[in-house]
């Protein structure tokens, strides 16, 4: 099954015209508002650099350079003072539905939640989507590999794949199992808009490489800190200059006697 990284935003704030591409990360004239990314290089850089116009199969070689580095921080610096950076996954959606943010990159399964409730106030953006899957694996020395592999033969057939996805918007990767996804059997809600992998919502997809980022992740972490301790900094003093601010409005006015 495929989980992914892509983009909420709320519909709400963007009646005129709701985003279609993933450049609109980076447009803040045309789509106004904070923007929600991971406060990691890990998918945020691959986002930037989907975002400033690169096709997902040439992400991975251009951000192994120099010059892609610096391609992707630059597109982050378009937009930094409209950036809320999260650690904890519930916060991209949170941030949305309290309107502190318009856009937000947050996980598959969350935004399902969130997309289907509320009067449908939050969309999704599948274009430039980064996703990931899971597998089953059997250890070399297993005592049942066979029954093991029974097991996975079953679990993993068209029919059990799509009755997974029709409960959570995790994608089968197998087409014969995406065809056959329907409605939710709870909410009545028709699955294919939410998955990863339904045709129209994986024709840009990017699949997220693990062993490219155990080879570059110490330095774009450096990197990456690096840049980010001004953004932050910057951040708690505007934060600490609103609490003196609302501190003072609240404090009582003391009249002297006469």
């Amino acid at each position: 099954m495929a989980w992914s990284t892509a983009i909420a935003f709320d519909r709400q704030a963007f009646r005129k015209g709701e985003p279609t591409a993933v450049t609109a990360l980076l447009d803040t004239a045309r789509f106004p508002g904070k923007r929600a990314l991971p406060k990691n290089p890990r998918y945020t850089l691959e986002l930037a650099l989907l975002a400033d116009g690169v096709p997902p199969e040439s992400v991975y070689a251009e951000l192994a350079t120099e010059a892609g580095v610096d391609r992707a921080f630059a597109a982050l610096d378009k937009i930094k003072d409209n950036i809320l950076f999260w650690d904890k996954a519930d916060q991209p959606i949170t941030w949305l539905l309290e309107k502190k943010v318009t856009m937000a990159a947050g996980y598959s399964g969350r935004i399902f939640r969130a997309a289907v409730g509320d009067q449908r106030r939050i969309g999704v953006l599948w274009d430039g989507q980064i996703y990931d899957v899971d597998a089953w694996a059997i250890p070399k020395a297993a005592r049942n590999k066979d029954e093991a592999m029974r097991f996975i033969s079953f679990a993993t057939s068209p029919e059990r794949l799509a009755a997974q996805a029709r409960l959570i918007a995790y994608g089968p990767m197998r087409k014969s199992a995406v065809q056959l996804v329907g409605k939710h059997p709870i909410i009545g809600v028709e699955m294919q808009e939410f998955l990863p992998t339904a045709p129209d919502n994986f024709k840009t997809a990017l699949k997220f490489d693990e062993a490219w980022w155990n080879e570059h992740d110490a330095a774009l972490s450096q990197r990456f800190t690096a840049w980010l301790a001004p953004i932050e900094a910057a951040a708690a003093a505007k934060e600490a200059e609103r609490k003196a601010k609302e501190a003072k409005s609240k404090a009582p006015v003391t009249r002297a006697t006469p």
